[in-house]
């Protein structure tokens, strides 16, 4: 892996998609001027359960223009709409070129977001991108230290947190457990 220029973004999540879309924009273009290869968005910024996207759609298509302009990656965490009806709590990796380079949908849910209809995904991918290994974490999967280790052991070098909470001790403990470094985006 080569030096890695990172940018986190901490947004509470804002009253209505348009609303957060505008503030995440606004944000990604002030992280855009410290050049990074890749900007983090915390989980479910943009969107909540009450306004779930097609992946891809307006959210995706309003950030891959943000990834070609600044000519860097963007983890987008939002609330997923697929074509069967499920929603997934999901984080859009896109790449530097703006295109679709996977998806992480979050594998431990809350009760209370399965309750709201949020259903676990079955895989923790690892993304190769231009400057190395990644992975991707979101909020609750750090009760569950399998996720992290399992990453770590597929290669990334990286694993991207989005999150509600920060995570505080149980990031450093799982990023020395793991020996890979752990990048927080939390609201």
């Amino acid at each position: 892996m080569r030096r890695v220029r990172v940018a986190t973004i901490s947004m509470p999540r804002r009253n209505s998609l348009d609303s957060g879309l505008a503030t995440a924009l606004g944000l990604v273009d002030q992280a855009g001027l410290y050049r990074p290869d890749i900007i983090a968005l915390p989980e479910a910024c943009i969107n909540d359960r009450q306004s779930p996207q097609p992946v891809p759609g307006p959210i995706t298509e309003a950030m891959a223009a943000k990834a070609r302009q600044l000519g860097s990656y963007l983890i987008i965490p939002l609330i997923e709409l697929t074509a069967a009806g499920q929603c997934y709590n999901t984080a859009v990796l896109l790449d530097a070129t703006g295109e679709i380079a996977g998806c992480y949908r979050k594998m431990f849910p809350t009760d209370y977001e399965m309750e709201a209809g949020i259903i676990p995904g079955e895989e923790a991918p690892v993304f190769t991108t231009t400057f190395g290994k990644i992975g991707i974490a979101t909020c609750f999967d750090l009760n569950f230290p399998e996720l992290i280790s399992g990453l770590a052991e597929g290669g990334a070098e990286i694993v991207f947190f989005v999150s509600a909470y920060e995570g505080g001790r149980q990031l450093l403990y799982a990023a020395l457990q793991n020996s890979v470094y752990i990048v927080s985006a939390f609201r």
